[in-house]
């Protein structure tokens, strides 16, 4: 499987709520730095009231912002 978006992309789910920010999009190694098999799981952030939050989504659960 391959990576629907890159590091930066602004994204939201599906079903609506925050725009989001995509920090993670690959699977790399943290030891070797080499890539690892994709499986469909993304990192992304967004912020409410002055608060960071974060977490991992199905990238088939979001779709790409035009910002």
């Amino acid at each position: 499987m391959e990576p629907k978006f890159k590091i930066g992309d602004v994204v939201e789910l599906n079903s609506g709520g925050p725009q989001m920010t995509i920090t993670v999009a690959e699977n790399i190694h943290a030891v070797t730095q080499k890539k690892l098999l994709f499986k469909g799981i993304v990192t992304a952030v967004w912020f409410e009231e002055n608060s960071k939050f974060e977490s991992k989504f199905p990238q088939d659960a979001l779709s790409l912002k035009k910002v």
